[in-house]
């Protein structure tokens, strides 16, 4: 009995639906050419610039020369020269003391630390030599002009005839103090000078007698 009165729902359903599409589409269809009897050139007149303005489209980016592709190729490469150079010309100005700086003997000053330095006022800073890696500490004062420790001693170290006399300007003693030449100051011992004593490491300068130079 249930599966005969689903049938039948069905079947008025079906029915209902039939009549309602029946009379919806000749109605729908009447609108619909209504509007293009009515319409039918501005419609007409849209396709078409929407068609010609893909065909424009299309055929502009056929024409694109293969010169011009080189050209981008070559404005990228200036572009890129030009930014490394603004790059160099920063590192130039920063200063000394700023985290990153290079010199002019590549020495890269890698930050500030918490010990005070030799100079009043000043602290060490962490410094690395970009030839051979070697780290060391020097005061924020002379970081400009800071050489590296190792590179010269290696260097004065295979020079052919190596200075020995301690007095010598130029002498490296075995602590890494070098000798900058004599001073016009007599030292404190009898018939003894003063001579201008570099600390490679830290870059603290004093002065010694030629009896302290080694």
């Amino acid at each position: 009995m249930d599966s005969s009165y689903r049938r039948y729902r069905k079947y008025q359903e079906n029915r209902y639906r039939y009549k309602v599409d029946q009379i919806a589409a000749p109605i729908a269809m009447i609108l619909v050419i209504g509007v293009i009897t009515k319409y039918g050139w501005i419609i007409a007149a849209i396709i078409l610039v929407t068609v010609i303005v893909k065909c424009s489209e299309k055929s502009n980016k056929k024409k694109i020369p293969k010169e011009q592709r080189i050209v981008c190729t070559t404005d990228i490469g200036t572009e890129y020269k030009e930014n490394m150079h603004y790059q160099k010309e920063e590192i130039e100005i920063m200063s000394t003391t700023e985290t990153g700086y290079i010199n002019k003997n590549n020495q890269r000053n890698n930050g500030k630390t918490s010990k005070p330095g030799t100079d009043y006022g000043q602290w060490f800073y962490d410094m690395e030599c970009l030839n051979c890696g070697h780290k060391y500490h020097a005061n924020g004062s002379n970081i400009y002009e800071k050489k590296c420790p190792s590179c010269q001693v290696n260097s004065q170290s295979k020079r052919e005839g190596t200075i020995k006399n301690s007095t010598e300007r130029g002498y490296v003693n075995k602590n890494s103090q070098r000798n900058n030449g004599k001073t016009s100051m007599p030292g404190t011992g009898n018939g003894q000078w003063f001579y201008d004593i570099e600390c490679l490491n830290c870059g603290n300068k004093i002065m010694q007698t030629n009896m302290m130079c080694g």
